[in-house]
């Protein structure tokens, strides 16, 4: 069974945008984003509360380039895919906070 999310092409910054957009819509009225290495943060005020989302985030070190010597060529295309890796994983993460967002305000 595939992952939620698992190699999806939307960017991080749409599913921001996208979850902000959806915490307007349930009444939320003061956002704050904050990002970290392995991390990234919403807190959003709704009903006089304020509640925040903590986001683990993938670190570039998570994803190693192969042992051993490479060449100039192999090591620039070992780097490329490591950060397309990457990269994807937080794609995945900010898609998962989305679904996570929408069905907690749906739910209550």
């Amino acid at each position: 069974m595939k992952k939620y999310a698992e190699g999806t092409e939307v960017p991080a910054e749409k599913s921001r945008t996208e979850i902000e957009r959806t915490l307007t819509r349930f009444g939320a009225d003061q956002f704050l984003y904050a990002r970290e290495a392995g991390r990234a943060a919403i807190k959003f005020r709704m009903n006089g509360r304020q509640i925040s989302f903590v986001l683990p985030l993938p670190l570039v070190t998570d994803f190693p380039l192969p042992p051993g010597y490479m060449t100039a060529t192999a090591m620039r295309a070992a780097q490329t895919k490591r950060d397309s890796l990457f990269d994807q994983a937080v794609r995945q993460r900010w898609r998962d906070l989305a679904l996570i967002v929408k069905a907690k305000l749906v739910a209550v």
